[in-house]
């Protein structure tokens, strides 16, 4: 696992990562505006964690 700062090429994995956690929890898969635009919302203070396949597994 490593710890990367949020990228637009991790946009699609991380929404993928997001939607099925919350239906795997049981609730309603949708997302909240802000992760629809990391980079205009947190402006470089969003992190995610990446598996060894570089997948996302965790937003930070």
């Amino acid at each position: 696992m490593k710890i990367v700062p949020y990228e637009d090429k991790y946009r699609d994995d991380m929404i993928f990562m997001v939607l099925e956690a919350k239906d795997a929890l049981g609730r309603v898969p949708t997302l909240n505006e802000d992760l629809l635009r990391v980079s205009e919302h947190y402006k470089g203070r969003f992190w995610l964690a990446l598996s060894g396949e570089d997948r996302v597994i965790m937003i930070i």
